[in-house]
């Protein structure tokens, strides 16, 4: 049993009190590594603190002592290593980066981090990789070693209590494999939450942060940590980090990594402040004695100390003037947050345009999988408000007016000028389409897709119909003329997916009450199916859903039962009297949960991202239907164009014409035959 395996299965055991030492520091590494006298004496003086402060709960004592006693545990075993593994560090780190998201927290971060890890050619650190038994190194191909790290980490949740307590974490902060690289300098002693431990009330932010980012060696450690990873497995690009404290030390950061590409992210701050002082209170209330008020308020002034500084820090970062900012100022990218909402794969694609990086169909294709599989609010959600934490919009404004004006100009200025150039495209085509009807004849047999060099995609019907597969230079066109570059029109038939719905498929036939009857001689014999017909109001029957595309139907097995779907989405309040009907937000859900998935599964062998379509109904119209597309689908044929017809994809609807010849004079008396014969003759 590694020192690692035994102090994670001793953490069942409440702790009053831990001995740190430096016994299994080699002194080799004490001599080569001489600020680990630094690194001991923070860790014991964050120590005292937990052992002074008398409303940390017993739970919080446990987990703070615990916590402090890996995390120097890990420092000495990786300074060790360092020592009998010294080549690694001469290795070189990729010429690329490091890409680092250092904006502010609470400022979507999270998902930016997640979404550009999908990136194939890069690598982001794993949890696994920083906190649990951390040398030797391994690569992410490593199944077995990465599974036996796992079973470590899953014993430390055999505390119901800790459990619980990274449950509720994660409604703040999702649980991901990847994770932040403050876990890499925790284990030097930066560690933020300790200063919400320190039982001094006069301590303050602005000093814990000019003391902790005097120490130069704390990313010495985050170099050589790195280098020890990459040593194992370096990424073909570049490497990925993350951390809102990189923030208050951007210049020591760019000391170790010269060739770093920045992204800083912004959000409106009224809506920062709330979600900050949410994450931080949530484990608080583990952590601490919840029967007084003074921990809470304390940790509240303290979020607002350190949340203050990070804005100036970043600012006066922005503002320096030295060589290596200089340098560095050209490559950072300012992300808004609103922005990374609305269109997250966008934001995404203008950072690889901007610093050049290589931006895949494969990693289009892992992002959207990715967020398909990781909604907003899947591992829980807080609520909060200003007013939970006696804040207000004007007082925040007032406060941060330098700031906020500053991050305007640099959003404005950072505006990358092709998106410019593709809304000037877009009016283009649109003015082209009302004014030359004449040529949307020619959009009944073709549709084109607009590539630009600059990596900008847009929808146009073409005005030729004779060329399918051979690229046309668009110099031919007037549309050519608001690029630097050609226009290249491409066709891509084996991308496009049509979607429809399939009208009623009918059960057996009705009888309304209303204008029916049973009529018979008297004392003659009433037949039995007579006796017992049915007298609905409404013809019963079923709607599907299903698509078609190059690769295929979709689903390839059977079409999905709208109607047995719409009957799950009924609350305990409804009344199952009336009839469910699809409007635009069970739609947008349908979309989500069934349509997306479904039609995904068969371009995830080929590589290739679909191209959307579906037909001209108002719901398909909508502004929340019309967003969820866009959520799921790169590119989509929109609903103006929806009358175009595929010459080399066989429309959905004429399937479902096909089926319902069919089935013809069939009578079904439920549901599941109705199911069972549309799907038989699906598969033929």
């Amino acid at each position: 049993m590694t020192s690692s395996d035994k102090t994670n299965n001793d953490r069942s055991t409440i702790l009053n009190d831990i001995i740190l030492h430096e016994d299994d520091l080699t002194e080799q590494a004490k001599k080569h590594f001489p600020y680990h006298s630094n690194i001991f004496r923070t860790f014991e003086s964050y120590r005292q603190s937990i052992l002074r402060n008398e409303y940390i709960a017993p739970f919080g004592r446990n987990f703070f002592l615990s916590e402090l006693q890996n995390l120097h545990i890990n420092c000495k075993r990786v300074l060790n290593y360092a020592i009998e593994h010294n080549k690694f560090v001469d290795q070189n780190l990729p010429t690329i980066g490091p890409l680092l998201i250092c904006g502010l927290t609470r400022t979507g971060t999270t998902l930016l981090y997640n979404l550009l890890a999908c990136d194939p050619q890069c690598r982001a650190p794993l949890y696994t990789d920083m906190c649990i038994d951390v040398v030797p190194p391994i690569a992410r191909s490593d199944s077995i070693g990465q599974n036996r790290r796992m079973d470590i980490f899953n014993s430390q949740m055999i505390s119901e209590q800790l459990s619980d307590f990274f449950i509720s974490f994660a409604a703040s902060h999702p649980n991901f494999s990847i994770e932040e690289d403050c876990f890499i300098t925790r284990q030097a002693g930066y560690f933020p939450l300790y200063f919400d431990l320190s039982d001094n009330e006069d301590d303050d932010a602005e000093n814990w942060i000019r003391n902790e980012i005097s120490k130069d060696y704390l990313y010495d450690y985050h170099e050589i940590f790195l280098r020890m990873l990459n040593s194992v497995d370096t990424p073909k690009s570049h490497w990925l980090l993350k951390s809102p404290f990189n923030v208050y030390c951007l210049d020591k950061f760019l000391q170790h990594y010269p060739n770093a590409l920045l992204i800083m992210t912004h959000r409106n701050l009224d809506e920062v402040f709330p979600s900050l002082y949410r994450l931080c209170l949530t484990p608080a209330s583990y952590h601490f004695d919840n029967t007084n008020s003074i921990s809470r308020d304390r940790i509240i002034k303290r979020c607002y100390q350190f949340f203050d500084k990070g804005i100036e820090y970043m600012m006066k970062f922005r503002n320096l003037q030295n060589d290596t900012v200089k340098k560095t100022q050209k490559n950072i990218f300012d992300v808004s947050y609103d922005n990374l909402m609305e269109d997250p794969i966008g934001v995404v694609q203008q950072i690889y345009d901007h610093f050049n990086l290589h931006f895949s169909d494969e990693m289009k294709m892992a992002m959207r999988n990715w967020l398909l599989e990781n909604p907003q609010g899947k591992q829980g959600r807080h609520k909060y408000s200003l007013s939970d934490f006696g804040l207000n919009r004007e007082d925040i404004e007032t406060r941060y007016a330098d700031y906020n004006k500053n991050r305007s100009s640099k959003l404005q200025k950072d505006l990358d000028p092709l998106q410019k150039r593709k809304t000037q495209l877009e009016f283009e085509v649109v003015k082209k389409n009302t004014l030359d009807n004449s040529s949307r004849k020619f959009t009944t047999n073709l549709l084109g897709d607009v590539s630009v060099s600059s990596g900008i995609i847009g929808y146009l019907s073409p005005f030729i119909g004779s060329l399918h597969d051979e690229p046309i230079h668009g110099e031919k066109y007037s549309l050519a003329e608001t690029f630097d570059k050609p226009i290249q029109i491409q066709w891509k038939w084996n991308r496009v997916v049509n979607c429809d719905f399939s009208g009623l498929f009918t059960l057996q036939s009705f009888y309304n009450k209303k204008n029916d009857g049973v009529w018979a001689v008297e004392g003659e014999e009433i037949e039995p199916d007579l006796i017992h017909a049915k007298t609905d109001k409404f013809q019963k029957g079923i709607i599907f859903w299903s698509a078609i595309s190059a690769q295929g139907l979709i689903p390839s097995q059977a079409p999905i039962n709208v109607t047995k779907w719409l009957e799950q989405q009924r609350t305990l309040c409804n009344d199952k009297r009336k009839r469910k009907y699809l409007t635009n937000k069970l739609y947008a859900k349908f979309l989500q949960e069934k349509a997306a998935p479904a039609i995904k599964a068969p371009f995830r062998k080929t590589k290739l991202d679909p191209i959307f379509q579906d037909d001209q109904d108002r719901k398909q119209r909508t502004a929340l239907v019309r967003k969820t597309v866009d959520q799921f689908f790169s590119e989509r044929i929109k609903p103006v164009d929806g009358d175009t017809k595929f010459a080399d994809v066989w429309r959905i609807d004429n399937v479902w014409g096909a089926l319902k010849e069919k089935i013809r004079g069939k009578v079904f008396a439920t549901s599941i035959e109705t199911e069972k014969e549309i799907e038989k003759e699906w598969k033929k």
